[in-house]
């Protein structure tokens, strides 16, 4: 056979050469198992060459104790995923393919070093839609019918349908299914990416409880972004949108890098300066990469889409829909972390506002972690400016409102101390590094330093002057990399309010407190901080 050739296998890696991925391309496909199933079944009826039971549930027994042909099916599946990180392998989903197949071409196009235009992207889907590809005799394998080896009665190309094996299943196999995939999942970082938390046998390890339906209705009327509701996750209650459910166990489980960066903290405590800051330092203040591609490219925002409402989403692809390029950047923004992590290259910015609890439990011992804290005060005032300016938040009220959600922790990703006492608590991990946003505001050349030496970089003076330059507030607000420009141009940041960058002033709280509130605040905070060791540096207690 001339080259290239084109090798179709059932086997898994450990039954084919052992030179394979070192000397050849490997492209895997995975597909839910109980699809499988289903369509294995149909697929040995198809056969005359055996003679399977007629009965499904008999069938699905035997696959699930590894009695057909080419199981087991989670060791097949993990040898292949164990290697997905090698150059020569792709592996893919079924899931993914059948949900966004142009991004899906995309991929192959990209692992084979192929540039296709859209044009050429949607031809190429449009000959793969599923009715098509089963009209295409030179796929459907028509000729195994004409020399009798499949049945005149059926075709290879069934339905090709997601989810299909709920026509077979019923209530207790249902139950016996989820308990067999999370066993299987135990002890390893493989997901199905179509899966969320509830259908893996509830293995999310933190309890979701609904915010009352009378608290999430009044919350609702100030914040005009969310639709739905709000959940409390874990111990501590974590206030977060509704759709959170959606992508708490793929954050949970994703897999973590040795060499992946994470910034973390709560909303609008110096977390933009700081993305910055650390971007620099890993990649030796590298300005060029830095002011041509934007922040927001550079730092995925591992939980952003949980706040992009499908009410708000409608509204904004309806705005954007005479730009393609505008629609393929919402797209963009809109996706889960988890998913355009996937794909980056190392090494990984990460950008979170999740508390540690929420994140992957390896996180600390497998990558870096820069977290950035800053007084309440300050915090809350800059984070009341940003939700009437996001329209994903859409916050309607005056400012004395909103501090008594905050304070209350009726509002996203708080309680805010339990958020900082977490992080504050493996301060001394060698992984880990505490920031005070008033310490770099304070003496930014010494902050620098220290993350500087955090991850094992030397620079020069002058070099140290250059890149303080750089992120001087007023600098910072001028430069569109860091400002969230994207957000603007898609119409997701309100036109006419705030910038993303405001003032970065430490102390700018008392332009909204009064006496009553500055007094409460004070209050608030040395109740908070009786049982810990934190303190802000800039306050004497």
């Amino acid at each position: 056979m001339p080259s290239p050739r084109f090798i179709k296998s059932h086997l898994p890696l450990s039954l084919l050469p052992p030179s394979l991925l070192d000397k050849t391309k490997v492209v895997y496909v995975a597909r839910d198992p109980r699809d499988v199933a289903v369509s294995y079944y149909y697929h040995d009826k198809l056969l005359n060459l055996t003679k399977p039971e007629n009965d499904f549930k008999h069938y699905w027994k035997y696959f699930v104790s590894d009695n057909i042909s080419f199981g087991p099916y989670f060791e097949h599946v993990l040898e292949a995923w164990k290697k997905r990180n090698h150059p020569n392998m792709l592996f893919l989903f079924y899931e993914e393919i059948t949900k966004d197949l142009p991004r899906s071409i995309q991929r192959v196009a990209n692992f084979f070093g192929k540039t296709i235009s859209d044009d050429q992207v949607n031809k190429l889907a449009d000959h793969m839609d599923f009715d098509n590809f089963k009209k295409n005799k030179s796929v459907n394998k028509e000729s195994l019918q004409d020399i009798g080896i499949f049945r005149s009665d059926g075709a290879f190309i069934r339905k090709g349908k997601s989810g299909g094996w709920r026509d077979y299943f019923d209530a207790v196999m249902s139950a016996q299914a989820d308990e067999w995939i999370a066993k299987n999942l135990q002890g390893t970082d493989f997901r199905f990416p179509h899966l969320t938390m509830e259908k893996l046998n509830n293995s999310y390890p933190l309890e979701i409880n609904d915010v009352e339906p009378e608290v999430a209705d009044m919350l609702m009327k100030y914040f005009t972004g969310e639709h739905t509701g709000f959940v409390r996750v874990g111990k501590k209650g974590y206030f977060l949108p509704h759709k959170f459910k959606q992508e708490a166990w793929n954050i949970y489980s994703m897999e973590i890098r040795p060499t992946d960066v994470f910034v973390a903290s709560y909303p609008r405590s110096g977390t933009t300066w700081t993305q910055e800051l650390v971007w620099m330092v890993v990649n030796d203040l590298d300005y060029e990469r830095s002011n041509s591609i934007p922040l927001t490219e550079r730092y995925p925002f591992l939980e952003f889409s949980v706040y992009v409402h499908p009410v708000m989403m409608e509204r904004f692809r309806e705005e954007n829909k005479d730009s393609e390029r505008k629609l393929k950047l919402l797209e963009y923004v809109s996706q889960p972390g988890t998913e355009q992590l996937v794909d980056a290259p190392s090494p990984r910015f990460v950008k979170t506002h999740l508390p540690l609890s929420l994140l992957p439990p390896t996180l600390l011992d497998r990558a870096k972690v820069i977290y950035v804290a800053r007084d309440p005060r300050d915090v809350a005032v800059s984070f009341y400016h940003l939700n009437k300016s996001m329209r994903t938040q859409g916050y309607i009220g005056d400012f004395k409102t909103y501090w008594r959600f905050f304070v209350s922790d009726l509002h996203h990703w708080t309680p805010y101390f339990e958020h900082l006492k977490e992080s504050w608590e493996k301060r001394n991990h060698p992984n880990m590094l505490f920031l005070f946003y008033e310490e770099l505001s304070k003496d930014l050349p010494a902050a620098v330093r220290r993350v500087s030496k955090f991850f094992g970089k030397q620079f020069t003076e002058e070099q140290l002057t250059r890149l303080c330059e750089h992120l001087s507030i007023e600098s910072f607000k001028q430069n569109k990399s860091v400002n969230y420009d994207v957000m603007s141009e898609l119409g997701i940041l309100q036109a006419g309010t705030d910038t993303f960058i405001r003032k970065g002033k430490a102390g700018g709280w008392r332009d909204y407190f009064d006496e009553g509130m500055t007094s409460e605040a004070e209050k608030w905070i040395s109740d908070n901080l009786q049982d810990t060791d934190m303190r802000f540096p800039h306050l004497q207690q």
